[in-house]
C-alpha cells in the first residue's frame, strides 16, 4: 500500500476511535455513517475505499479492509472491522 494511503488509513482509524469515545458508539457492532461520528468522509478519500475490495467498488480503494459496509443501499453505514 502506498504511504500516504496508509498515513490516512492510520488517520481514519485513530479518529474513527476518538469520535467513538466521545459519541458513546461501539464501532464493532453499530453500524455509523460518518455523520453520526462527525466526520467528513471525504477527508479520508471516502470510506468505502477503506473496505474490502470484494465488497465495496471503488475507484481509489487502499487496501486496508478496516471497514465493512452494513447495508446495501445508500445512506451507507460500516462497522469497523479492525
Amino acid at each position: 500500500m502506498h504511504q500516504n494511503m496508509n498515513s490516512i488509513c492510520e488517520k481514519l482509524k485513530n479518529d474513527l476511535i476518538n469520535a467513538a469515545v466521545r459519541e458513546k458508539l461501539d464501532l464493532y457492532k453499530d453500524p455509523f455513517q460518518p455523520k453520526d461520528l462527525k466526520l467528513t468522509a471525504s477527508d479520508y478519500g471516502s470510506f468505502s475505499d477503506h473496505c474490502a475490495k470484494r465488497t465495496t467498488p471503488s475507484s481509489k480503494w487502499c487496501g486496508c479492509g478496516q471497514l465493512r459496509r452494513a447495508n446495501k443501499q445508500p445512506p451507507y453505514k460500516y462497522i469497523l472491522l479492525q
